[in-house]
């Protein structure tokens, strides 16, 4: 499937259409988001209890079809985390002889992203309407 700079999507009917699913069904979403999850708070991930939030019903489809839509953006090379092909290895490599290397573990850094950066990552630099 060939790659694509940028999402230009242009409305919500447009979004839906990339979606498969109709615009009451995605704003019935949107105003009730944590009734399409199920919740788990003792999950335990990477030898930490972590909270998780699986997608349920026909939600996990769209979110599914989302994430297929966003797997089609082409990305930069210096990005690695959660990425296919892409290691630690390989995001190790391109430190190998620098002077510093600084590792960082986030604490809480998801519940931290707020909407607003999230709309204008999508409006400027993905190419996608503000609606």
């Amino acid at each position: 499937m060939r790659k694509l700079e940028k999402l230009n999507i242009r409305d919500i009917k447009h979004l839906c259409l990339h979606l498969h699913c109709g615009q009451k069904e995605l704003f019935n979403w949107c105003k009730h988001p944590e009734r399409h999850y199920y919740h788990c708070e003792d999950r335990i991930i990477k030898n930490k209890k972590r909270p998780t939030h699986t997608p349920i019903g026909r939600f996990s489809e769209i979110i599914y079809n989302l994430k297929s839509l966003l797997d089609r953006l082409e990305l930069p090379d210096y990005l690695h985390g959660g990425v296919k092909g892409h290691s630690p290895i390989r995001n190790a490599s391109c430190h190998i002889g620098k002077a510093a290397v600084l590792n960082f573990d986030l604490e809480d850094f998801f519940p931290k992203i707020r909407p607003y950066l999230v709309h204008r990552m999508f409006n400027r630099r993905l190419g996608c309407s503000p609606p």
